[in-house]
C-alpha cells in the first residue's frame, strides 16, 4: 500500500488513476490534507465573517468605509497573490501554507478590538491566507492531479470550503439575532475561528508531504509567460467580479436592513446557497473533465448576473429562497474554471505564480468598485445591485464571444 509521500512523488499519470473509484482520482493525500484544512478555516470565517458590514455599522462605520471594506478585501487579494505564488514555488507549499495561516491567527486577534479603524487593519493579515495561500492551494491540487482530474480536486476544495457554511453561518445569525448582538456575536466567532485555525496549523505541520522539488524558473517567469489562452477568460473574469464587488458586502445589510429580516434568516439563505452549491459540484465538475470546461464557465458567470438582480426583485420570502438558489448556482462551474487555470500552467515549477498572477490582475482592477458602490448605497439603496448586474452581462457576453471551447 503506497503512503502519501509516495502518492505524491509518483508521476501524473499514476498520481491521477481513479483506482477503485471511477472519477475521484481527486481523493490524493495532499489534497484531502488542504481540503481539511480549508474546511477548519471557512468553518471559523463562517462565524463572523459574513457579518463583518454589520459589525462595521454597529462600530460605527459609515457606507463609504463599508464600501471600502470591500475594495481593501479585493487590493490585498491582488497585493498577496503575486508574492503568494512566487513563495509556493520557491520555499515550497507546505512551508508558505504554514506561514499564511499563522498570519491569520495574528489577523483573527487584532479583529477582537473594537473599533473599526483597527478591524481594516486586521483584515490585512486575515486577507493573508485568503489570498496569499491561494496559489499554494492551487499548486497543490496541479502537482497531485492530471488534467482529466484536476476539475474534480478542486470540488474536494470547494466542498471543503462550502461545507462549513452550513454550519457557521446559520449559527452565528442565531446567536447575533437571540443571544449576544451583532458585536458580541461576532467577537464570540472570532474566538472559535482562532481555535479552529489553530487547529488546521497544526495538521499542516505534522501530515503535509513535500513531493520532490523541481528545477526552480526566475521570479520573472510567469509575469513575462502569463499564458496567452487565460487572457480573454482573465478580462471576462474581471467584469463578472467587478460586478460581484458592487454588491457583495451590501447584501447583508439589504437583506436585513431594507427587506426587514433577522440576521438568523439571512445565515439560513446563505446555508440554502452552500446546499445548492454542493449539489451541483460533483456532477457539474465531472462533465467539465470529460467534455470541456466553456459551457459551466458560462453558466457560472450568468448566475452572477442574475443573482443581484435576483436580491432586489425578493419582495417576498418565496422570492428571497429564489434568489440565494440563484447564488448557490453561481459555483456551478467555478472548479471548471480554477481547472482551466491550472491546465493553463503546464510547468510544475511557474504553477504557483501563474495564479498569483491571474488572480492579482483580477483583483486590482475591481478595487475601486467597492468604494464606488458604497457610494452609490449612500444615495440609492438599489444602484450597487444594478450596477452588479449590468457589470456581469457585459462579462458573460466577452467570454462567450472570445473564449475557444477546448
Amino acid at each position: 500500500m503506497k503512503s502519501v509521500s509516495d502518492v505524491a512523488a509518483a508521476p501524473s499519470s499514476a498520481r491521477g488513476s481513479p483506482g477503485k473509484v471511477p472519477g475521484w482520482g481527486a481523493l490524493e493525500g495532499n489534497v484531502v490534507l488542504v481540503g481539511f484544512a480549508t474546511f477548519l478555516l471557512a468553518l471559523g470565517e463562517g462565524l463572523w465573517f459574513r457579518f463583518a458590514p454589520r459589525y462595521l455599522d454597529a462600530l460605527g462605520a459609515s457606507a463609504l468605509i463599508i464600501g471600502l471594506w470591500g475594495s481593501l478585501q479585493d487590493l490585498l487579494d491582488s497585493a498577496w497573490q503575486i508574492p503568494g505564488g512566487i513563495l509556493a514555488d520557491r520555499i515550497g507549499r507546505k512551508r508558505t501554507l504554514l506561514l499564511l495561516t499563522g498570519l491569520t491567527l495574528i489577523g483573527l486577534l487584532v479583529f477582537l478590538i473594537p473599533y473599526w479603524p483597527v478591524v481594516l487593519l486586521g483584515l490585512v493579515l486575515y486577507m493573508a491566507n485568503q489570498a496569499y495561500a491561494q496559489p499554494a492551494t492551487f499548486a497543490v491540487i496541479g502537482d497531485a492531479l492530471p488534467k482529466e482530474n484536476r476539475a474534480m480536486g478542486f470540488v474536494v476544495q470547494s466542498a471543503f470550503k462550502r461545507l462549513p457554511v452550513l454550519l457557521g453561518v446559520p449559527a452565528a445569525g442565531y446567536v447575533i439575532t437571540g443571544r449576544l448582538g451583532i458585536v458580541g456575536g461576532v467577537r464570540a466567532g472570532l474566538i472559535a475561528a482562532f481555535v479552529l485555525t489553530g487547529v488546521a496549523l497544526a495538521l499542516q505541520v505534522k501530515y503535509y508531504r513535500s513531493p520532490p522539488k523541481t528545477a526552480e524558473l526566475p521570479v520573472r517567469y510567469s509575469l513575462r509567460n502569463f499564458p496567452p489562452r487565460l487572457r480573454h477568460l482573465l478580462f471576462s473574469d474581471i467584469l463578472i467580479r467587478m460586478g460581484e464587488s458592487a454588491t457583495k458586502v451590501f447584501i447583508v445589510l439589504y437583506v436585513v436592513m431594507i427587506l426587514g429580516y433577522t440576521d438568523y434568516v439571512f445565515g439560513l439563505m446563505i446555508a440554502l446557497q452552500t446546499v445548492v452549491s454542493l449539489l451541483v459540484y460533483i456532477p457539474a465538475a465531472r462533465a467539465a473533465d470529460l467534455h470541456g470546461r466553456k459551457l459551466w464557465v458560462a453558466l457560472t458567470f450568468l448566475f452572477f448576473g442574475l443573482f443581484p438582480i435576483a436580491i432586489l426583485l425578493a419582495r417576498s420570502f418565496p422570492l428571497l429562497l429564489l434568489a440565494f438558489v440563484i447564488a448557490g448556482l453561481k459555483e456551478i462551474g467555478e472548479p471548471a474554471r480554477k481547472a482551466t487555470i491550472i491546465d493553463a500552467a503546464e510547468q510544475a515549477q511557474q504553477r504557483g505564480r501563474t495564479v498569483g498572477a491571474y488572480y492579482a490582475a483580477r483583483s486590482l482592477t475591481i478595487v475601486p468598485v467597492g468604494v464606488a458602490a458604497g457610494a452609490l448605497w449612500s444615495w440609492n439603496h438599489a444602484a450597487p445591485f444594478w450596477l452588479g448586474g449590468a457589470l456581469s452581462a457585459v462579462g458573460l457576453a466577452f467570454y462567450v464571444t472570445t473564449v475557444r471551447r477546448e
